[in-house]
């Protein structure tokens, strides 16, 4: 009987202790998630214009689809070299390049590391 009282008066030690816990800390509001503001398409667009102007960046692909109104049940062309698949599309080139204009009347000294 006294084990029974002891370990009923710890629980309710216990659930106090919490409750007064939970009662002591005021309530305080979630934070809100911080946004970042959108990007407008103009502006984005004007951002990637001045990093493409300052690289010199040029990208240029070239491709293509190979058609087969034969249709073969292989899937492949015959008696081509380097277009041998079928009903396909096929990347012929892809080159970037970053090429920059040297400074008129020589080097830009103004600039230091």
């Amino acid at each position: 009987m006294k084990r029974k009282a002891v370990s009923l008066s710890l629980a309710v030690l216990v659930i106090v202790a919490f409750g007064m816990n939970a009662k002591g800390e005021e309530a305080k509001p979630e934070p809100t998630p911080q946004t970042k503001p959108a990007t407008a398409p103009e502006e984005m667009a004007k951002l990637l214009r001045g990093i493409k102007d300052y690289l010199g960046l040029s990208i240029y692909l070239q491709g293509g689809y190979t058609f087969n109104f034969r249709n073969p049940d292989s899937g492949t062309n015959r008696q081509r070299i380097f277009d041998q698949d079928a009903n396909t599309f096929l990347i012929d080139l892809a080159q970037i390049q970053f090429a920059k204009e040297a400074p008129v009347g020589g080097a830009d000294t103004s600039s230091s590391f």
